[in-house]
């Protein structure tokens, strides 16, 4: 909404005041004029936690920190193993093992 503004007040003022008033960045409206949105998805470490959280729930507990950022990935976010691994042990959550049962009689 207020890259719109910035572009319709072009002729009336200066980029980079009006990015000031704003509190934009020059750079993010150019983007947006030329794609029609920010390149980046960059999320704060509270909305990526929310995130972490859910798919640690989708898929039942079941994903590590190299799963857990593949499927960030695949979602379109920006991730790394070492933010991923810090968020979840912050949520105090870790994978569940797998391990096949044998029984011996």
């Amino acid at each position: 909404m207020k890259y719109a503004w910035i572009d319709a007040q072009r002729c009336a003022f200066g980029l980079d005041e009006m990015c000031a008033v704003l509190d934009v960045s020059e750079s993010g409206y150019r983007s947006w004029k030329r794609s029609g949105r920010p390149q980046r998805k960059r999320l704060t470490d509270a909305q990526m936690l929310a995130l972490i959280q859910s798919i640690h729930v989708e898929f039942k507990g079941a994903y590590g920190s190299p799963r857990m950022v593949r499927e960030l990935r695949l979602r379109g976010f920006p991730a790394s193993k070492e933010r991923v691994e810090r968020l979840k042990a912050r949520m105090a959550k870790t994978a569940f093992l797998k391990v096949p049962v044998c029984h011996l009689y």
